[in-house]
């Protein structure tokens, strides 16, 4: 039968959290690489989209690269937004440790807010909340390429090609 001497005990407890904590710094250096920033695309968009303009093209107004945006209704359950998008990201509303735990935190929207989440080639570059107030598309989903034509004040319609 062995023994575990204190010295060997001491080496099994650095051993193990010399593991915990490599594991904790790999999870964060992943944390960070697959984290969505939001930026400051709500005050660029809500600049532009109050201008008024009859036509207006979100690719040449933003300051970052994307192919498509989905637009999401208020009480959109997150499975249902990963799901329509198709990839996994981690949205700016996660904190470490909800990340860490394996929790996906779900952003609560107020009625009067909507939820765009752009993408460039298949990976999520932002992932926003908005105030309908303040601006409004009135589509679930735009492609870079297509105009928005404005209908009423701070509301904009999708025209496709």
């Amino acid at each position: 039968m062995t023994t575990i001497t204190k010295k060997n005990l001491k080496k099994i407890i650095i051993g193990f959290l010399c593991i915990f904590g490599l594991f904790i710094a790999v999870k964060y250096a992943l944390y960070n690489i697959n984290m969505v920033d939001d930026g400051d695309v709500v005050n660029e968009l809500t600049r532009v989209m109050q201008q008024n303009n009859h036509e207006l093209s979100l690719e040449n107004e933003l300051d970052f690269e994307w192919s498509e945006v989905y637009i999401f209704q208020p009480y959109t359950p997150e499975d249902s937004v990963k799901e329509i998008v198709g990839v996994e990201w981690i949205s700016p509303h996660t904190s470490f440790f909800s990340h860490l735990m394996g929790f996906s935190s779900e952003p609560l929207l107020q009625d009067s807010q909507k939820r765009m989440i752009f993408l460039n080639k298949d990976k999520v570059v932002k992932d926003i909340i908005y105030n309908e107030t303040d601006f409004d598309i009135l589509s679930n989903h735009m492609n870079s390429n297509e105009l928005l034509t404005l209908q009423e004040k701070n509301k904009y319609k999708v025209k496709r090609p």
